[in-house]
């Protein structure tokens, strides 16, 4: 079984992609698919990765397409059926071009079956997902969403297998961070409007908020002058992270009222709804809002979804930075327990909360209480 790697790119990432190329030289094509692009944009990126990609060119074809692309999803999709017609019974992986492929190359033998594979994403160290990226040349499925676009396989039966192997994101600068989350607010906006029940559009207003209050609330500290004018800077980062706090909120809510509007509620549902709750809990505490908001939001988070560890961690988390050591100790034994119950997950994850990170919160507390517990559990968890 051969396999094809589809990539989306422009002359802003022309640097990046003899990297990504590289990451999967064991792949037997190559497909790059721009939109639009003029003769100068196409010698910018060939220049690029004849320099960097050690002859992946070879391999590699550079497509034009000539209409306007609609949005993230509409642009894959499209990729993805120009890669059926070129590489005909090609599996395909869809990867970026500001993305690297960790490991070996994956067995080709688990490809005889299914329609869709999934692989870990990481994205800056913390939220691990499995995602789909490799796709059978006979599936059904496609891309939603403008931006933030996800994979509906269109089937009960959608064939999903996990592939042994991670994909990490190059971290991007302050700059295009602040371009990002400002290109992506008014288009989810538009989305959440048009369809207010789904879950995935207010998270990820959420995730846009927090993301431009962090660096707001940095260039507070990195460039404002102390006095009112920091003041005022911070105002501005708190009025954002409670616009975040907001959204991720009815993201949460959504799943607890789901019967109210006859909404069929999934675990995926669930698990999105749970760690919006537990996002916002998290944004809470990050720019000093009332402790019991944050609680709150933990409290809503675990209704939507009780098996999502990360919730009471993070609540362990807040006693334990309050020096309410016993309480902190209740909250990660929850956590604990709530690890074990080992409930379904799709995506989000934090990985903190996952590992020994509830132990190792009842291991501090119980010390910091003169208990000799204490010091056997963090023993046990390799902290002493």
């Amino acid at each position: 079984m051969k396999i094809v790697t589809v990539t989306l790119v422009g002359p802003a990432h022309a640097k990046l992609i003899p990297d990504m190329l590289t990451s999967v030289r064991w792949a037997d094509d190559h497909l790059l698919v721009s939109w639009n692009m003029s003769e100068e944009e196409r010698a910018i990126i060939e220049d690029e990765i004849a320099k960097g990609s050690e002859g992946a060119l070879e391999n590699c074809t550079l497509y034009r397409v000539v209409t306007e692309r609609v949005d993230f999803a509409d642009a894959r999709n499209q990729a993805l059926r120009i890669a059926s017609n070129m590489f005909a019974g090609h599996v395909v992986l869809m990867i970026d071009s500001d993305e690297r492929w960790l490991g070996e190359s994956p067995d080709r033998d688990v490809f005889v079956r299914g329609e869709y594979w999934r692989v870990k994403v990481s994205d800056k160290l913390t939220v691990c997902a499995p995602m789909p990226r490799f796709f059978s040349p006979y599936g059904r499925g496609d891309f939603v969403g403008r931006v933030h676009e996800y994979f509906d396989p269109k089937g009960d039966e959608p064939g999903e297998h996990d592939i042994p192997g991670e994909i990490v994101s190059t971290p991007k600068n302050d700059g295009a961070l602040w371009h990002k989350w400002n290109r992506d607010l008014p288009i989810l906006l538009t989305s959440s409007r048009e369809d207010p029940l789904n879950i995935r559009w207010k998270f990820y207003l959420g995730e846009t908020y927090r993301g431009l209050a962090f660096l707001v609330r940095q260039a507070a500290f990195l460039e404002a002058e102390e006095g009112e004018q920091r003041n005022s800077v911070l105002q501005q980062a708190r009025d954002l992270a409670a616009q975040g706090v907001l959204y991720y909120m009815s993201a949460a809510k959504i799943v607890n009222t789901a019967h109210d509007y006859d909404k069929a509620v999934t675990d995926w549902d669930r698990e999105q709804a749970g760690f919006a709750a537990y996002r916002a809990s998290v944004l809470s505490r990050e720019h000093d809002r009332p402790l019991l908001e944050s609680l709150d939001c933990i409290a809503i988070g675990v209704i939507a979804c009780p098996w999502l560890a990360e919730l009471p961690w993070h609540a362990a988390w807040i006693y334990f930075g309050l020096r309410q050591h016993q309480m902190a100790v209740y909250w990660a034994r929850i956590a604990k327990a709530t690890q074990a119950l080992n409930g379904p997950r799709h995506g989000f994850q934090e990985v903190v909360a996952l590992g020994n990170g509830p132990e190792e919160i009842e291991g501090f507390a119980l010390k910091a209480q003169g208990n000799p517990l204490g010091d056997e559990i963090l023993r046990g968890a390799g902290v002493l």
